[in-house]
C-alpha cells in the first residue's frame, strides 16, 4: 500500500520567478505536503543581478501558494558560488521535522553540503536537481577548476537517492559527471503555463505593442531575450539583420529584452551597422511584459554558445506560439525544436544560417502560424504537472511502496 502523502522539503537558493509555479503545483498535489526552505532573500524586493548589472523586480508573486521559510545566510561573500550561501541552520530545519524526502538544487553551494549528510543521517531521501548541459559552461573552466569541481560533483551525485533530469541533454550531462543511471528520472524543463495563459488573456494588442516599441504595424519582429553576456551571443542576432537573407528586408525588426555588461557594445554594434531603426532595446522586463512581447513577435531567436542548459524563455516562447530559431548551444533546443515543424536549430555562431532560418520562418505567414501552434503543443506536453507526477512515482519507488 503506497503512502498517501509525502512530506517534502525543497532547499532552494532563493526565490526565483520560474520556480514559484513549480512549488505551487507541488503544493496543490494531494499527495505532497510541501515546504520550501530558502537560503537567501535575493530577488524579493528588487536587486542588482551581477550578471545582468541591472535592477530586477519581478511582476509575479514569488511566495504565494506554498509554505516556505528562510534560513539565515551568514555569507556576504560573492567571489565564488560555493560560498554565496552559508546556512548552518539548514541542518536543524531538516532534522526538526519528519520529512520523507528533500530536493537539493546543485552541489556548488556550501549549504547543500550541510543539508546532504543531515538528511541522510535522518533517513530522509535526497533528490538532486541540477542544471547542466553537455555544451555547458564547465567545458570552458580551467583544468584546475575542473580538477576540483568534477570530483565534488561526482561525490554529491552518488550520495543522492534520485537525480532529476530536465532533458535528455541534462541526463547525458549527469551521467558524464558520475550519476548512477538507475537513479535518474525525468522532470522536464517547464514554465508556468497557467500563468502564461492569464498573461495572454490580458495582453495589449500586437498593434499597440509594436507602436510602443516604435515599430511599424506591418513589421515582422524577431525577439531575443537574455543577459547581455558573451555566452548569450545577442550580437549574432543583431548581425543577422545585415546578413544576406535579411539585409534588404526593411520590414524585419529585432526586439531585445535584457541587460548586462555588454549593453554598450551591443548598442555600438547597432549604430555601426546602421540598424537604429530596426533594433530596439527594452532593458529588463518582468514575466508579464516578456509574455506580451512574445505574443507580439513573429519568431523567437536564441543564439547561446554554452552555459544555457534549459532556458526558460525558450519554453515560454513555445507556449505562446512562437516559432523558434535557436543555436546548438541551447541544451534543450534539440528536444523542443523540431526543424521545419516549429523552428530551426543552427550551428552556434553561424550568423548566415541564423538569418536564413529567420527569413524562412517569415516567408509564409500560414506556415509560420502553423509552426507556432506546434510550438504550443510541445510546451503543453512539458508542463509542471508532468514533472510532479514523475517525482511522485520516484518517491513511491524510493520508499519501497510502489
Amino acid at each position: 500500500m503506497r503512502k498517501a502523502r509525502y512530506a517534502l522539503a525543497v532547499v532552494a537558493p532563493h526565490p526565483i520567478q520560474y520556480m514559484a509555479g513549480l512549488w505551487r503545483t507541488l503544493a496543490r498535489h494531494p499527495r505532497i505536503d510541501l515546504r520550501v526552505i530558502y537560503l537567501d532573500r535575493v530577488g524579493l524586493d528588487g536587486a542588482i543581478d551581477p550578471t545582468m548589472q541591472a535592477a530586477m523586480k519581478w511582476d509575479v508573486p514569488l511566495l504565494d501558494g506554498y509554505e516556505h521559510e528562510f534560513v539565515r545566510n551568514l555569507s556576504s561573500l560573492r567571489f565564488t558560488p560555493i560560498v554565496h550561501r552559508i546556512n548552518p541552520g539548514i541542518r536543524a530545519r531538516l532534522t526538526a521535522s519528519r520529512y520523507d524526502a528533500v530536493i537539493l538544487h546543485g552541489y556548488l553551494t556550501l549549504s547543500n553540503w550541510i543539508a546532504l549528510p543531515a538528511a541522510r543521517r535522518r533517513g530522509i531521501k535526497v533528490v538532486y536537481r541540477g542544471e547542466g548541459s553537455m555544451q555547458g559552461g564547465d567545458r570552458h573552466d580551467s583544468p584546475l577548476v575542473n580538477a576540483v569541481k568534477r570530483p565534488l560533483n561526482r561525490a554529491f551525485l552518488r550520495s543522492c537517492d534520485a537525480i532529476a533530469c530536465s532533458s535528455e541533454d541534462n541526463r547525458s550531462y549527469q551521467i558524464s559527471r558520475g550519476a548512477p543511471v538507475d537513479r535518474l528520472f525525468s522532470m522536464p524543463c517547464a514554465v508556468d503555463n497557467d500563468q502564461l495563459e492569464i498573461f495572454a488573456g490580458s495582453a495589449r494588442s500586437r498593434r499597440d505593442v509594436l507602436a510602443s516599441w516604435g515599430f511599424p504595424e506591418e513589421a515582422k519582429v524577431a525577439l531575443a531575450v537574455g543577459r547581455f553576456t558573451e555566452n548569450k551571443r545577442i550580437g549574432d542576432c543583431i548581425a543577422a539583420l545585415s546578413a544576406e537573407p535579411l539585409r534588404d528586408r526593411m520590414d524585419v525588426h529585432l526586439a531585445i529584452a535584457g541587460d548586462g555588461p555588454l549593453r554598450r557594445d551591443l548598442e555600438d554594434q547597432v549604430r555601426t551597422a546602421g540598424l537604429e531603426g530596426r533594433v530596439s532595446f527594452f532593458g529588463f522586463l518582468g514575466q508579464r511584459a516578456i509574455a506580451e512581447a512574445m505574443l507580439a513577435s513573429d519568431v523567437f531567436v536564441l543564439g547561446s554558445s554554452h552555459g544555457d542548459p534549459s532556458p526558460k524563455a525558450l519554453s515560454e516562447a513555445l507556449y505562446l506560439k512562437c516559432p523558434v530559431v535557436c543555436s546548438q548551444g541551447v541544451g534543450t533546443g534539440s528536444e523542443l525544436v523540431t526543424p521545419g515543424q516549429n523552428g530551426f536549430v543552427y550551428p552556434t555562431g553561424d550568423v548566415d544560417a541564423l538569418a536564413g532560418f529567420v527569413a524562412d520562418v517569415l516567408a509564409d505567414d500560414e506556415r509560420r502560424l502553423a509552426m507556432g501552434r506546434h510550438s504550443h503543443e510541445v510546451a503543453r506536453a512539458n508542463d509542471f504537472s508532468t514533472g510532479v507526477e514523475s517525482l511522485i512515482v520516484r518517491l513511491d519507488e524510493l520508499m519501497g511502496e510502489a
